[in-house]
């Protein structure tokens, strides 16, 4: 059971490191909206624009996947730390417990935190994506074409990014098993 919760202690040690990259290269990407806008050459600027959006998509996509992840792999930990401070007849191992039972006050300053920085990246990068966008259509493809194609473009992102917001917010409000039931699934599983 030790060899397992430090296996599992690794696992969320690596979606962590998974996500801090993720942020890495969408804070590359909003330093390359930034250039974008001082590029003299309107099919570069609009590569860019229309590239933004979908990237910050898919990197926000990743950071979901990475943070279910890391939330599994911690109830499941919170169940091994009950099972081995039994075997050890007195608590040794409490992290995950305690972060569930006590619901400290930092924690609820910390979701409200990553939920808003979360969403904050995503608004931000879409509206500068969708204005960005609209701002180069005529450069790009004159007249009531590009307008057209690129208010398309928007409203495909904007629909996008209303799914992914949605899956981030369910990810992180995500009520947590009960113990009892987590444990009772895992003894039915053993046997």
């Amino acid at each position: 059971m030790l060899q397992e919760y430090g296996t599992l202690r690794n696992e969320i040690i690596r979606c962590i490191k998974h996500q801090h990259r993720v942020l890495v290269v969408e804070s590359a990407a909003i330093l390359g909206a930034v250039v974008a806008m001082a590029i003299k050459d309107n099919l570069v600027q609009g590569v860019i624009f229309i590239g933004i959006p979908p990237v910050f998509i898919v990197l926000t996509s990743l950071w979901v996947i990475e943070q279910s992840r890391m939330m599994r792999a911690g109830n499941y930990l919170q169940c091994l730390e009950v099972l081995i401070n039994r075997e050890l007849g007195k608590p040794h191992l409490f992290w995950e417990n305690w972060l569930r039972q006590s619901r400290p006050r930092i924690s609820a300053y910390h979701y409200l935190a990553q939920t808003i920085g979360v969403f904050g990246i995503l608004i931000v990068m879409d509206i500068i994506g969708i204005v960005g966008m609209l701002w180069t259509s005529d450069r790009i493809l004159p007249g009531q074409i590009g307008i057209t194609l690129f208010t398309i473009l928007a409203v495909i992102y904007i629909s996008t990014s209303i799914f992914v917001i949605v899956l981030v917010f369910l990810t992180l409000v995500h009520k947590q098993q009960p113990i009892e039931e987590f444990m009772t699934s895992r003894e039915k599983i053993r046997r």
